[in-house]
């Protein structure tokens, strides 16, 4: 699994407590539970946007996604992008504060590198190799159905000023510099590419 570029730095975004953006990158099928991202806004008093980027693998699951997305509160809202080129992921990604994947499993997970490589935080479940987020302050790696810290992280990232957000952005991007540095993986790519 080899690590996409890592920014020098974050792009800087605007975060005022009380709001917040969330991404979603992944296949819209079940196994990357998009659904638990609605159930886990439910109740969440923000002003927030959830962007979804990813392909229909599954039309059944995705419209039972978009039932969720519509029965949020109006101060929630939803965008579907639909899929994306690789090229226009990091864009995206920068105008958002936190990304979200509530996955069932990830040998790699990509996506989750490719947002802390962008500088932002993740709230991911602790079904991807991703470990001990909390420590480095690059996000959260919760277990998939603690529902309640889930919630609990949404609050907390939807609270956080400028100054939180900025550290917990540069913690994100540290994270992905160092393991695109990992002394280790690097010799693995010069045995591969040799």
């Amino acid at each position: 699994n080899l690590p996409g570029p890592v920014l020098p730095q974050p792009v800087r975004l605007l975060k005022e407590p009380g709001k917040l953006r969330l991404i979603f990158i992944g296949r819209l099928h079940p196994i990357k539970n998009l659904h638990l991202v609605f159930e886990f806004m439910k109740g969440i008093d923000c002003e927030g946007e959830i962007t979804i980027v990813g392909n229909k693998e599954d039309e059944t699951y995705f419209l039972k996604c978009e039932e969720l997305a519509k029965a949020l509160p109006p101060t929630i809202t939803v965008h579907f992008t639909g899929e994306l080129q690789n090229k226009d992921v990091t864009a995206i990604i920068n105008r958002h504060h936190l990304f979200i994947l509530p996955t069932s499993g990830e040998n790699f997970g990509h996506a989750i590198f490719e947002a802390m490589a962008a500088g932002r935080p993740v709230l991911i479940s602790d079904q991807t190799p991703w470990r001990n987020l909390v420590a480095t302050g690059a996000g959260w790696d919760m277990p998939l159905l603690d529902d309640r810290a889930f919630k609990a992280a949404i609050r907390i990232a939807a609270g956080w000023d400028q100054q939180q957000f900025d550290y917990a952005a540069a913690a994100a991007l540290k994270r992905a510099k160092d393991f695109a540095a990992d002394p280790v993986l690097l010799k693995g790519y010069h045995g591969l590419l040799n």
